[in-house]
């Protein structure tokens, strides 16, 4: 079996109903054999948005899990554990009024690269203060309890229930960029 085929068979597994373009295709294949980075990462995703992919954290109840980190005057926790599927934010409508995107989705997935830890990073000391000072380690744990860890992302059109999977895209192309890349259908 080609790595091609590998891939295609992983994209399927990870569909429920969805289905994708040959540009989401490339880009995904161009992540994993360019630039060294696992499909894994975005066939995760793929999971947690068809609603395939098991919790992070299976628990007996559905009570929400207290997170201590130091840093609350209070006595109550600073904030609650994310149990679903993804570490990552939620899938979001691209809805700014005058985006050639809008109508369309947008789900993260994440890489670690230093980057996306600077990122991760600076969001966390302008929510959580307390954690500024705090070692990488810990405000990425702050980030993933949230389920807010940003990334890159998976491009994205839902059509009466069915995900179509467009391509991939760099958190800082810039809407034009990627309407762009979508209107030429290849890298």
């Amino acid at each position: 079996m080609t790595d091609k085929e590998k891939l295609k068979n992983g994209i399927k597994e990870s569909l429920k109903n969805g289905k994708y373009e040959e540009l989401f295709f490339e880009d995904l294949f161009h992540l994993w054999k360019v630039d060294g980075i696992s499909p894994e990462v975005v066939l995760r995703e793929l999971r947690a948005i068809e609603g395939t992919e098991e919790s992070l954290l299976i628990m007996d109840n559905d009570e929400p899990i207290p997170v201590w980190f130091g840093g609350s005057d209070s006595t109550g926790p600073d904030m609650f554990l994310k149990t679903g599927p993804s570490a990552t934010k939620d899938a979001t409508e691209f809805n700014k009024k005058n985006s050639p995107l809008k109508g369309l989705w947008h789900k993260h997935y994440y890489i670690h690269q230093t980057d996306f830890l600077n990122e991760n990073t600076k969001n966390v000391a302008r929510k959580h203060p307390f954690l500024k000072n705090a070692p990488p380690i810990m405000q990425m744990m702050a980030r993933i309890t949230e389920g807010a860890v940003t990334g890159e992302w998976i491009i994205f059109r839902k059509d009466d229930g069915i995900n179509t999977y467009l391509c991939l895209a760099k958190h800082n192309d810039g809407d034009e960029k990627i309407h762009e890349k979508l209107k030429r259908g290849h890298r």
